[in-house]
């Protein structure tokens, strides 16, 4: 799966610092498996690929939604 950044990303804590451009793409593998009832799908991050053309892996990084990081 690949997804595109449509905005920028910030640093949570003061919102000032760029961390993400936007037009970032974000290449990703995901568990196909959805058993009846699941309104989530598993996502793991493995490559960042910023729109200069250089790239960050991400080894693996597990996708959280909102949901997700307020339990946390």
């Amino acid at each position: 799966m690949i997804a595109q950044l449509s905005e920028n990303v910030y640093d949570n804590a003061t919102g000032r610092y760029l961390l993400i451009s936007r037009g970032s793409r974000l290449i990703s593998t995901y568990d196909h498996q959805i058993n009846a009832g699941q309104n989530r799908v598993l996502v793991i991050w493995n490559r960042l690929i910023f729109p200069n053309g250089s790239s960050l892996m991400l080894d693996n990084l597990r996708g959280a939604d909102q949901i997700k990081c307020l339990t946390l």
